[in-house]
Order: C-alpha cells, then structure tokens, then sequence
C-alpha cells in the first residue's frame, strides 16, 4: 500500500479489502498512515527497510496487490527476493505507473476509492489473518513518543531517523505521517512540519538528524513568529547517519564528508525565542517532552545519540 491510498482517501476501503481477503498489508513510507498500524492485518514495511513479518507475508505471497504504488527500485528489490513468482495487480490512477517498473498480471486504471468501492460487493469473505507481527521492544525513542504524543501529526527529514519512524511509529491515521520520499529532500520536515500546524492547528514534531536540520533551522523563527505548537526533535549523532551507514557497507569504513560540526541547537533554537532542552537518555527525553506539550510555541529538543 503507497501513497495513492492516503491520496485518494482510500483507507476505508483498503481496510474492508484485508478484512474480506484475509491479506496482510505492508505499506511503503509514503503510504505510512494509510492504513492503521494497530490492525491485525498490518504487518509493517517495505522499501529500504523491511521486516521479519513483512517479509514472511511476501515468501508465501501468490498474489500481490499493489495499491497506490510507484514501484521504486527498493520496493522491486523486495518482490525480487521474497516474492519472485507473485502475480501483481496493480491499482492506480496513473497509467504511466502501471507496468513501467514490474510485469503486471493485471491493472485497475482510476481511482482507488471508486474502484475499490465497485469491487468490494463482488467479493466473499475468507476470515483469515494470514501473517501477523509480533509485538518487538521498540527504541527508547519511539516508546517515549507512543506515551505521549500517541495522535500527534509527525513529519520527517531525510536519513536513518526517516526510516526507524516509519518503522517504529504507529500511526493510525491518514496524513499523519508526513516524509519526503524518493528525493532525498534534506531540509523537507521543519518546512512541512510548520504547514501541517498552520493548516490543522495541531501540534506537529518533526523528527530530524542534526545533518538535515542544518538545512533549515532559520525556519524556527518562523514557528516563533507565529507561535506554532511544533516540536523540532533533533536527533543529533554528529553526522550524515545514512550517508556514513552506505559508506561503511560500501567502502570497508573509509569514510568522507559524513562527520557534522558540533552545534549549539538549545543556545541557537533560545537566540530565535524558541523553548530548546537537551536530552542525553531516555529520562531526559521523557522530561523534555513533558515540558514540550505544555508549551503554546516551538521547542527544539536536542536529543544526544551515538
């Protein structure tokens, strides 16, 4: 399940198509709120990163429904490994997608919600969960987060913090999880995580790593400006964690341009009229937070990791 599904305000109709197959349903980061994370039938990621139950949906997979999906190389690396013989049907509104990047069994063209909505009556329901996931011990960071700001709107930067809260999040709603996919698109969250607040007046955190938030941290004088309920979260490990992750697995740990210099973000996020904290464990981040929710306008938490 993509994006198309959030775009089409499908998750409706989605839901009542696991329920009546049977199906699990992974979706990709750009579909991430499409379809709930606490259903039975959800088990968890594809794309770059995908997990054990994810990938045991696949192995056993004979028919792949794929709903809103652009097929990206890392999604096609999935299929390619865990799910070769898969027969694809591929719902989307745009024709140019369907059949560019995977062989296609057979095509929906249109729109998800009407087209699923004509479809679902000639179904029979089946009755059957055919994988679940197991519950797994989640980073201090986003147990922190499910405690206290379970419904909150949350957006993302690019980098390793992009996919552990596209992995560790549960989000239950659509358009509450908002990430740049495909482009890389560092600097992306702080700006989005800023127009989420205007256009919904609800508090908004953007998870970011120290190297993107470099990209635009002046915007906190914008969330001051305006006095936004947004919680600029930074997680700050002194580099490009991705790019110094594909460095390592690539080049044997020669490493370039991936260290970022030390900044000051509390004294910065203060120097713009923002609230700012420092947290170097899970206790500190709890307390930090606490603090966060209660304030009307921007904080940034600098979270200290390694």
């Amino acid at each position: 399940m993509g994006g198309g599904v959030v775009s089409s305000d499908a998750t409706e109709a989605v839901k009542k198509l696991a329920e009546l197959t049977g199906a699990s349903v992974a979706v990709t980061a750009m579909g991430k709120g499409g379809f709930p994370s606490s259903d039975a039938h959800y088990v968890g990621l594809v794309g770059m990163r995908i997990g054990q139950a994810t990938a045991a949906a696949l192995h056993h997979c004979d028919l792949f429904i794929a709903c809103g999906v652009r097929f990206s190389e890392r999604l096609m690396k999935n299929i390619q490994t865990y799910a070769p013989k898969a027969r694809i049907l591929h719902f989307d509104i745009d024709a140019a997608e369907i059949g560019k990047n995977a062989e296609i069994y057979s095509r929906v063209l249109g729109d998800m919600n009407e087209a699923l909505e004509r479809i679902l009556p000639g179904l029979t329901a089946r009755g059957t969960v055919f994988a679940t996931r197991k519950k797994a011990k989640k980073p201090v960071l986003f147990e922190v987060l499910g405690e206290l700001l379970p419904d909150a709107i949350y957006t993302t930067e690019v980098g390793l913090h992009q996919l552990d809260a596209a992995e560790w999040l549960d989000i239950d709603k659509p358009r509450h999880f908002i990430s740049s996919g495909g482009l890389g698109a560092m600097g992306f969250g702080l700006p989005a995580a800023i127009g989420a607040s205007v256009a919904t007046g609800e508090r908004v955190v953007n998870i970011a790593g120290d190297g993107s938030f470099d990209m635009n941290i002046a915007e906190i004088m914008t969330a001051v400006k305006y006095r936004l309920p947004v919680i600029q979260l930074v997680c700050d490990n002194h580099c490009l964690g991705m790019i110094e992750k594909w460095q390592n697995d690539s080049f044997g740990g020669r490493l370039f341009s991936t260290k970022t210099p030390d900044v000051d973000y509390c004294g910065v996020a203060t120097a713009m009229g923002a609230a700012a904290f420092h947290a170097a464990d899970g206790e500190q981040l709890r307390a930090a937070l606490s603090k966060a929710i209660r304030i009307k306008g921007p904080t940034v938490i600098d979270y200290e990791q390694n």
